[in-house]
This record gives structure tokens, C-alpha cells and sequence, in this order.
């Protein structure tokens, strides 16, 4: 159980052979609890598990190769004992059913947001449409009622020095 990283067990200081003796006698305890694990656990745990790994690598890029090796090297080991210590970690049936409930409402939501995206953006081509449909009409139209009005210019400077002078 070395990945738990202890340094005393009940006041005594923990050595590198208890470390070693503890790994022959509990090692396969990993292994058997990684085993029976339930499939949607296991898939959270490798999860985390590589996004630990890809965040390591971003933080690794910039540094020099001879140390990248060395590294990697402890980053493996970090992992596998952060794997292991996840593995043996209990969950509760209630936590699991919190955490799908959980996952229903984030999916419901999900749902209804993309509904209502998807209705917003059929209204808004519905719109457009009618728009295309009725812009050369109104376009006409804006050109005759602004040549009836500048027909007389006398009339249309009257017209817009009395809005000048009403502002």
C-alpha cells in the first residue's frame, strides 16, 4: 500500500522494507479490487487517469530532454499509484445513484437547451425567408414614396427645414 504514501502507522515510522514486505503480502489486493470494480467506475478512474498524464506532458513540453526521461519515469509511477489508490477507494450505491441523477439532469437540460437553440434558429430562418420574400416589394415601395416626395423640391426643402428646425 505504498501508494498511500504513509509515513508512521500508529506512531511507528514506516521503512522501505515495511514498504517492500507490505507490497508482497497486499499487491495483488490492487489488482483484485480493480477487478471488481463496476465498469462505469473503472472508466472514471482511467479518465482522470489520462487527464493527469496529458496534463503532465503540457507541463513537461518546454524542459530539457535529459530531465523529460527521468520524468516520465516518475510520472508513470504516479500515476499507477494514483490508479491504485482510486481503485481502492469505496463508493456507495447511493453516491452512484446521486451521481446518475445527477447525470439525467445535466442531460435534460442539455436536451431542452439544444431544443431551444434549434427553435430560436428555425425562427430566425423562418424570418429571413419572409424577409427575402417581401424585400424586393418593400423596395419599390421605399423608392416610389421617396420620389412622390422630392417630385416637388419647393415642398420637400420646406418639409425638411421644418424637421431641421423641430429638432
Amino acid at each position: 500500500l505504498s501508494h498511500f504514501s504513509m509515513q508512521k502507522i500508529n506512531g511507528t515510522e514506516v521503512t522501505q522494507n515495511d514498504m517492500i514486505m507490505a507490497e508482497r503480502l497486499f499487491g495483488i489486493l490492487a489488482h483484485v479490487a480493480s477487478s471488481e470494480l463496476p465498469q462505469y467506475r473503472l472508466i472514471s478512474i482511467l479518465g482522470d487517469v489520462r487527464k493527469k498524464q496529458f496534463r503532465y506532458l503540457l507541463e513537461t513540453k518546454g524542459k530539457k530532454p535529459g530531465l523529460v526521461n527521468e520524468e516520465n519515469s516518475d510520472s508513470k509511477r504516479l500515476v499507477g499509484e494514483n490508479t491504485n489508490r482510486a481503485t481502492l477507494n469505496y463508493t456507495t450505491r447511493d453516491f452512484y445513484n446521486e451521481r446518475l441523477e445527477e447525470i439525467k439532469e445535466k442531460k435534460k437540460f442539455c436536451k431542452m437547451y439544444m431544443e431551444d437553440l434549434v427553435k430560436e434558429a428555425t425562427e430566425i430562418n423562418m424570418k429571413n425567408e419572409a424577409l427575402q420574400k417581401l424585400w424586393p416589394q418593400m423596395f419599390i415601395e421605399l423608392v416610389r414614396d421617396a420620389v412622390i416626395e422630392i417630385r416637388n423640391k419647393n415642398s420637400y426643402m420646406k418639409l425638411c427645414l421644418h424637421q431641421i428646425t423641430d429638432q
